[in-house]
């Protein structure tokens, strides 16, 4: 298993979008979107804005599916994720001939198109843990703490044995109610 660590500025409910049937990121993190593969974990530590504890974690979650955008956005068990039918959407990319059109929505302007784009993929998450502004801080024995630059992304591998430590650390620290818990925020998500 590999685990693709990165900082996360703004947990507005967009990237990742919490809203169900599963958690997803389709836009923001196009590197980690086009890398990671089912049975990676994705974890993001608060950033600045979101606290002053640089080791807080603030979700983290197990690929389950990887898919292009017009599987996402003809997918019926996404059209939740959709503008109009959620407050923060995700599945923004609508299939236009060989390319995308970028559907109006809260999340995401004109600007971003190339860079949520460029990931290729959005990831799904059937086990994901969010913590929210909950300070959980990682402990330093799994080796998985962002210290020095934390801007882009880490990937690590890890064994079976670290990762059944960390998915008992995951399960003990998160918040009961976490992945029910979604901000509501009028701005504009920034990756």
């Amino acid at each position: 298993m590999k685990v693709f660590s990165y900082v996360i500025v703004n947990d507005d409910g967009s990237a990742p979008n919490y809203d169900a049937p599963m958690t997803t990121l389709a836009i923001c993190k196009p590197k980690i979107r086009l890398y990671a593969q089912p049975g990676d974990l994705v974890i993001a530590f608060a950033g600045q804005t979101l606290g002053p504890e640089p080791h807080a974690v603030r979700w983290a979650g197990v690929v389950t599916e990887k898919m292009t955008f017009a599987e996402y956005w003809n997918a019926p068990r996404f059209v939740a994720k959709r503008p109009g039918k959620s407050e923060r959407p995700d599945n923004i990319y609508k299939p236009s001939g060989t390319t995308y059109e970028q559907v109006n929505n809260p999340s995401h302007t004109a600007k971003n198109i190339s860079r949520d784009l460029g990931g290729a993929f959005v990831l799904a998450f059937e086990t994901a843990w969010r913590f929210g502004p909950v300070v959980e801080i990682l402990p330093e024995e799994f080796g998985l703490r962002l210290s020095g630059a934390r801007r882009g992304h880490r990937v690590c591998p890890i064994s079976a044995v670290e990762w059944g430590s960390l998915k008992k650390w995951l399960n003990n620290h998160c918040p009961a109610d976490a992945s029910r818990k979604t901000p509501r925020h009028n701005k504009r998500s920034s990756c």
